[in-house]
């Protein structure tokens, strides 16, 4: 319940510069009815730890031992869950694989759509909540000395995502104020990393631990460091709630 309370809290933050459509209600999807066959199309990130149930279900498709024969699954691609949610709002994705933030936020845009999370597919302290700096970086006797560090320094986040709650999360704890606070996503922080554009980032796993093999920039703090966990959640349109419980039946199984 505390940490549900804090990410209500630090979504407000989150909703004024993150990418988040805003546009005109969007109207419901036709799922069909109970039993007939459904297209559905579902977005998952395979570059983020927490939500790769989404992808053990696009290569072992558990999915079609419970959906009704003949249904259609399409998988798409998000760099990260604010694209997801965008996707969600417009009815371009109906169920969502989605960081804590993303998800959270997806649920406020009640004039755009309407969105209910319906499941957790992972928790953590250290799948989301990553403190990478540069390899050249000061070597700091802890992690709380490398997060004082971080005060007056260039720090990449990709705006609206569970990084970004959480580096906004430690900054206020720990009065810390970056020099310049930028929205980049992670091919963007990988590139400025390896040009040496970056002190920090805040990013998630696996990327963090590729950057790292990669030996281009150091972990130095996790959420385990402040006490913040991390998760991911699975989202759904709610027509498709009301309209096909069987489809939403069939989901939370095949996830089971």
């Amino acid at each position: 319940m505390k940490y549900l309370k804090r990410l209500l809290k630090y979504a407000s933050l989150t909703l004024s510069g993150a990418l988040f459509a805003t546009s005109a209600l969007a109207a419901d999807v036709d799922f069909g009815k109970v039993g007939e066959p459904v297209k559905l199309v579902i977005g998952y990130q395979p570059y983020y730890t927490e939500s790769w149930s989404g992808v053990i279900m696009r290569n072992k498709k558990f999915y079609e031992k419970y959906l009704p024969k003949g249904s259609t699954v399409e998988f798409q691609i998000g760099l990260q869950g604010a694209i997801i949610v965008n996707n969600m709002l417009a009815g371009k994705h109906h169920i969502g694989y989605m960081g804590d933030m993303p998800a959270i936020v997806s649920t406020t845009k009640e004039n755009v759509a309407d969105i209910r999370l319906v499941a957790v597919v992972g928790m953590g302290w250290d799948q989301c909540n990553v403190f990478l700096v540069r390899t050249d970086a000061p070597k700091f006797a802890n992690d709380q000395e490398a997060i004082k560090w971080l005060n007056g320094k260039t720090v990449a986040v990709p705006k609206g995502s569970c990084t970004d709650r959480f580096a906004q999360a430690v900054f206020k704890r720990a009065a810390i104020q970056p020099s310049a606070y930028l929205n980049q996503n992670i091919e963007v922080i990988t590139s400025n990393f390896r040009a040496g554009k970056l002190d920090a980032a805040v990013i998630w796993e696996p990327t963090a631990s590729r950057l790292i093999l990669e030996g281009l920039a150091r972990k130095v703090a996790t959420g385990s460091s402040v006490n913040e966990n991390d998760a991911g959640f699975l989202g759904m349109r709610a027509d498709l709630i009301k309209q096909r419980p069987d489809v939403v039946k069939a989901w939370l199984n095949a996830e089971l």
